[in-house]
């Protein structure tokens, strides 16, 4: 019961980030620059991806200059501060909607933003070394925490929906919404991480919960990083270029696009928990299991001429596209060190987030010569051969126990 009552906890900022995510890069955001800031531009997917790959490379900068800087004044003092920083900085992309500012403005700024949004998320990953201490635990509340997180977009998207009563589809009100129910969900986040990390134990109890702490710095684990890059970096493109996929080339209704997105956060809150409770005491073949999961998935997206494909689609991505990345995140916590925990999931962020600024940006770059159903069809591949070398390294490897130093 404990693990369940730690994952809403915890969870709570995955609940506000998730809404931030549906609505900026994933769909409502993109899709308004796509049909009214960039309308008829050809280049307007080359300038998305280059835009989500500077912000990704602005976070992993800011991460590994900063994480040791980070570390030293504490995780109690450093996560719950940038947890709510960043939905306050947010609030600057409705405010350029409503100042109707330049194109190229108005994308730099949304750089801005979604560098701060993913580096506070760096910091948030990173606290899970503190309020989950074993494996097992690790990944029962990284899963649940992130299925929390579609019930938090789903809740975003209904809230917004309300407001279409009051004020049109993608103005500035409708933007605001979304950033200001990301503010109150990570200042509920904020106070409970304050809580709980004030009740941390000291490094000599903390130390018999890690792995080895001996050389920490040679143990680095960069076949296992580069692994998680082609998981993340297929999982990337899936997700920036769906949304466009079933708008321009399914010619899916905006509200038909909504409701399957509700349905798919509706799905994926159970999904994403119980996988990752029914794989914690062995996660790499969970992950193996959802890499077969992204495959039936990009092949059924490539098959979907309409609504009833796009359907079955969500129903099969909804199990594997939290599970994936909560189980990558639990199992990476296991390599960080006491006290070192931001400048390790800083390194994890070279990949896990920086990923991002590779894959959109080729696939923006390709999808006007292969089309979508290529590049999406490629991810899927990424993902299922990612996870085959993380399963292979994991088991080849002699891993100390959790809880023993050599």
């Amino acid at each position: 019961m404990k693990r369940w009552k730690t994952a809403f906890g915890w969870g709570l900022c995955d609940i506000g980030t998730s809404g931030y995510f549906l609505v900026f890069p994933l769909y409502l955001f993109p899709v308004f620059l796509a049909e009214h800031v960039f309308a008829g531009n050809a280049k307007f997917e080359l300038y998305w991806g280059i835009a989500q790959g500077l912000a990704v490379l602005l976070a992993v900068a800011a991460g590994l200059m900063l994480g040791s800087i980070l570390d030293l004044r504490g995780m109690r003092r450093v996560a719950p501060g940038i947890v709510a920083l960043a939905p306050v900085v947010s609030f600057l992309l409705p405010l350029c909607i409503a100042l109707d500012v330049a194109p190229v403005v108005l994308l730099s700024v949304y750089i801005v933003v979604h560098a701060v949004h993913l580096l506070s998320l760096t910091v948030y990953d990173a606290s899970l070394t503190h309020v989950a201490r074993t494996g097992e635990d690790r990944a029962v509340v990284s899963g649940w925490a992130w299925g929390w997180g579609y019930i938090g977009g789903l809740v975003c998207i209904g809230l917004m929906e309300i407001g279409l009563f009051f004020y049109p589809r993608y103005s500035a009100y409708d933007f605001a919404v979304g950033a200001l129910y990301y503010l109150i969900a990570s200042l509920f986040a904020a106070k409970w991480l304050r809580g709980t990390l004030a009740k941390e134990d000291t490094d000599d109890k903390l130390a018999k919960y890690t792995y080895n702490q001996v050389n920490s710095k040679s143990r680095t684990p960069w076949g296992l990083l580069l692994s998680m890059l082609l998981v993340v970096d297929g999982i990337a493109v899936f997700m920036s270029y769906t949304g466009l996929y079933g708008t321009r080339v399914l010619r899916l209704e905006e509200r038909q696009m909504t409701a399957m997105l509700a349905l798919l956060q509706l799905l994926a809150f159970p999904l994403t928990g119980a996988v990752a409770t029914l794989g914690r005491r062995d996660v790499p073949r969970a992950l193996v299991l959802c890499g077969i999961g992204w495959l039936a998935t990009v092949v059924l997206l490539m098959l979907a001429s309409g609504i009833g494909g796009m359907l079955m689609t969500i129903v099969i991505v909804a199990s594997v596209v939290g599970s994936t990345q909560a189980l990558l995140r639990a199992l990476y916590a296991g390599q960080v060190y006491v006290r070192h925990e931001i400048e390790g999931f800083g390194k994890y962020a070279v990949v896990e987030k920086g990923a991002a600024f590779i894959g959109p940006v080729v696939a923006g770059s390709l999808i006007p010569f292969v089309g979508y159903r290529s590049i999406l069809f490629a991810s899927g591949i990424a993902i299922m051969i990612g996870s085959l070398l993380i399963w292979k390294l994991t088991h080849a490897t002699d891993v100390p126990k959790e809880g023993k130093v050599r």
